[in-house]
């Protein structure tokens, strides 16, 4: 429902294309080419002008309700999907004349199948096992809940800079996924973009390692965190993008 309102509302930013845009922006600002003043000009202009018409002309799901093609077994008037306060339901659109209401059965997704490794439970050396969280995936003991052990996944990538432990996938308070050393927090190293153990191609760099990057004009490709050099992500090749 929610998708629905936001498609006729903001069509512009529910478009593939303006997550296309946004990037090749966002990298032209990087490189120097593009304004970030500018850019976010251009893109809150239309925003403030489709924000306004949403609040004026957006559906009231709650006090309109949206129509259902099912007819009320009671007076066989059409039964419409309401908002209340303990979530979405079925009413009769005769309301108050009717007060015919139905609650809604929703067929939530089975939960996925652990995927097993080779990794044994640092506790009790069972098989650890990748499961998805309300974080995202992490490694887990295959013997839970007799045993809860539970670890971040790794990378495999050694941080570069306490040299002891390993970057690890994690995902913040919103939702966005980063990479940050396991000893945290008495090394506080952290990556938003997924990093790869191969050295910098520039000869005057020292990093040990490049992140992977996108970009619409580029594709997928290295780049260095230090110098920012960028190199081709094919598995092997260190040669440096011109």
């Amino acid at each position: 429902i929610i998708a629905d309102l936001l498609s006729d509302s903001f069509p512009h930013l529910l478009d593939a294309r303006f997550t296309a845009d946004m990037e090749s922006s966002l990298d032209k600002i990087e490189d120097g080419a593009a304004s970030m003043k500018d850019t976010l000009e251009n893109f809150y202009s239309p925003f403030q002008s489709d924000l306004k018409s949403a609040k004026e002309n957006m559906h009231n799901v709650k006090r309109f309700g949206l129509p259902t093609g099912e007819h009320c077994p009671d007076c066989n008037e059409e039964l419409l999907l309401r908002s209340g306060r303990y979530g979405l339901f079925l009413g009769c659109s005769a309301y108050p004349e009717c007060g015919y209401t139905s609650n809604i059965t929703v067929n939530k997704e089975a939960p996925k199948e652990p995927i097993p490794t080779d990794q044994e439970c640092p506790q009790c050396k069972a098989q650890m096992v990748i499961r998805d969280g309300r974080a995202g995936p992490f490694l887990a003991c295959s013997r839970y809940p007799d045993c809860k052990t539970a670890l971040p996944l790794s990378t495999g990538v050694v941080c570069p800079k306490c040299g002891k432990g390993e970057l690890v996938q994690r995902r913040s308070r919103r939702g966005k996924t980063f990479y940050s050393c396991s000893m945290y927090p008495q090394c506080d190293c952290s990556y938003w973009n997924k990093p790869v153990a191969q050295s910098c191609p520039n000869s005057d760099c020292d990093s040990p390692i490049m992140e992977e990057k996108w970009s619409k004009k580029d594709g997928l490709f290295l780049q260095c965190p230090k110098c920012k050099t960028k190199a081709d992500s094919s598995p092997g090749n260190v040669a440096e993008v011109k």
